[in-house]
């Protein structure tokens, strides 16, 4: 028995919302046409239908009502935040908190009450007052409570002032007789000022405390924050655009519409209001009225197929032919550039849309602009690396730097040849990121395109270079790495570069790279020159950076040392790494340890 109360307490409730969002939709068809159009007929006609089903399980419909919604036995029932076309906040904002329809309620009653609806609706908030207006129409079966306490407070009222009597001839005597009430308050008060100030000898006569003065009405007064809201429930309510209330309209008539020839002149009006606004320069309010098309393109696919071709082909002219375009020439007139707006119909135009960005780099360079370009550059540049490439340019580095790293970061198969372009760059910063992003891509292809860098004029880039090819560990460049080496040239190269390439072959450990370094070691005579026995001193300063049993092993395996310098130095390290060996744990077995 309680399930079954349970389950008509619940459809009644159903009910009640969608008569109350018939009602709502009602009244946005009416804001947009008129009430003779026959399109608000027929919904007339159909809500005062849902009034009498309802009705029939139920003597009244009682709302309660609050700035932005309608609750029917305490559960939300509609909901409406923009305040421009909010039903609730028409009759909160002049002091409405509930309002009532009744058993009775016939269709030529519910025409007058949207006639007033709309005849208020129009009107400046400062000069609509909707209680009035409910009050000379005395409707016979719609009630509304609008408490005084509330008109008096929200909207404005002045303070009651607490009432007074004033004694000219005790004024003139230049004494006040204090009633016994004013003197135990008087009293009470003083009491309170010598536990708090103590300090003080006397205390310097003062008016009673504002507490006890303030009449019985000021203690209804409106809190600050209070006050606040309800002034910015106000200010937003005057400053929404008459366009952002027609793209509403317009949207809820694409909605409702069942016919398809009125659906599509609609929805062409929409997307004309988008073009209109933004060759205007009205971008944020383009963008305000796509959003919304977007979200109807997915409320079409679960609920209205039939409607959703239209829309897509609506959708894909604005995108393809017409927003581009305009976008350039809307950008320009703008006095306060909406940097949000004009990247979000960007990302909806997806990857067409890179050239035009090329433009706006160069047309606005300030930083917070150029931080969403390079956003936007991550998350649609993928789609299209050509046209992606095509605004790449050594004088836009960050954005260049943006380019660089989205392809690098790519599945794209090309990325390594669209890679290879910047290699060439003029811009030295650009050209050693490059370098940098190859040396994470492990393939052979990526250190033969670096190779060629090893002979650079640039040392910076000669030194990347080298380090990128240490850490590719790439075979296929080992001859041409032993063919550097082995040359004259070597002597010349930074330090840095010297211990990269030996790292390189060190590190590679094949028996060709291992038998060319035990040679630098073991060759030498001791009457070799310096230019005979630097080499193998760099090799082993190098060796003091790498894996601590790989250097050992290596060690182990040379041999004797002919030159008494080489060997010297040798042995040093060699004594060295047996002390770490004794004292410390390798470098990898702590790294273990700490995992």
């Amino acid at each position: 028995m309680g399930e079954q109360t349970n389950s008509l307490e619940s459809s009644s409730l159903q009910q009640g919302k969608d008569l109350v969002t018939w009602l709502t939709k009602t009244f946005s068809q009416i804001k947009l046409y008129s009430l003779d159009h026959p399109n608000v007929r027929q919904f007339i006609e159909t809500l005062s239908e849902k009034f009498g089903a309802y009705f029939a399980q139920n003597p009244v419909l009682e709302l309660e009502v609050t700035d932005t919604a309608f609750f029917l036995e305490d559960k939300k029932v509609h909901e409406e935040t923009q305040l421009i076309r909010s039903l609730p906040f028409l009759f909160y904002k002049d002091g409405v908190t509930k309002l009532s329809f009744h058993e009775g309620l016939t269709r030529e009653e519910l025409i007058q009450f949207f006639q007033l609806l709309e005849k208020v609706s129009h009107l400046p908030p400062e000069e609509s007052d909707i209680v009035v207006s409910l009050w000379e129409m005395d409707f016979p079966h719609i009630d509304y409570l609008a408490p005084d306490e509330f008109l008096e407070t929200k909207i404005g009222q002045e303070t009651r002032v607490a009432p007074y009597e004033v004694s000219t001839e005790s004024l003139q005597e230049g004494v006040i007789q204090l009633t016994p009430e004013d003197l135990a308050a008087w009293q009470k008060y003083l009491s309170q000022q010598k536990e708090t100030h103590p300090e003080e000898g006397s205390l310097s006569i003062e008016l009673l405390g504002e507490e006890e003065l303030l009449p019985p009405a000021a203690q209804f007064q409106l809190r600050r924050e209070e006050s606040e809201r309800l002034e910015t429930l106000i200010q937003k309510h005057r400053e929404l655009s008459q366009e952002e209330e027609t793209i509403h309209l317009l949207v809820e008539t694409i909605y409702l519409e069942e016919k398809i020839q009125p659906f599509t002149q609609v929805l062409q009006s929409l997307s004309s209001l988008i073009e209109e606004t933004l060759a205007g320069g009205k971008i944020t309010v383009a963008a305000h009225a796509l959003d919304h098309l977007l979200d109807l393109e997915k409320e079409f696919k679960k609920t209205q197929p039939e409607k959703l071709l239209y829309l897509e082909e609506a959708l894909r002219r604005l995108k393809e032919e017409k927003l581009i375009p305009l976008l350039r020439e809307s950008f320009e007139k703008m006095t306060t550039p909406d940097y949000e707006s004009l990247f979000h119909i960007l990302e909806f135009t997806g990857p067409a849309s890179l050239s035009l960005i090329g433009h706006f780099i160069d047309t606005y360079p300030e930083r917070r602009f150029q931080e969403m370009a390079g956003n936007f550059i991550q998350k649609i540049g993928h789609q299209n690396f050509p046209l992606l490439l095509e605004i790449a340019d050594d004088r836009r580095e960050r954005i260049t730097l943006t380019i660089i790293r989205t392809i690098a970061a790519s599945d794209d198969p090309r990325k390594l040849s669209y890679l290879a372009r910047f290699l060439r760059s003029h811009n030295l910063r650009l050209q050693l990121e490059t370098i940098y992003l190859l040396s994470s891509l492990p393939e052979a292809k990526a250190a033969k395109l670096i190779l060629p860098l090893l002979d650079d004029p640039q040392l910076e880039v000669r030194q990347q270079a080298a380090l990128a090819l240490m850490r590719l560990q790439q075979p296929q460049v080992e001859e041409d790495i032993l063919h550097r080496v082995q040359d004259k040239s070597f002597l010349r190269r930074s330090l840095t570069e010297k211990k990269a390439l030996l790292s390189y072959l060190f590190r590679l450990n094949t028996p060709q790279s291992r038998n060319f370094l035990k040679d630098l070691l073991k060759k030498p005579w001791w009457w070799s020159p310096a230019a005979r026995l630097n080499p193998a001193i760099w090799l082993l300063e190098t060796l003091k950076e790498e894996d601590r049993l790989e250097v050992e092993n290596f060690l182990n395996e040379v041999g004797f040392i002919r030159n008494r310098k080489i060997r010297r130095v040798f042995q040093a390290l060699k004594n060295k790494l047996k002390l770490l060996s004794s004292s410390k744990p390798n470098r990898e077995e702590k790294r273990d340890d700490e995992e």
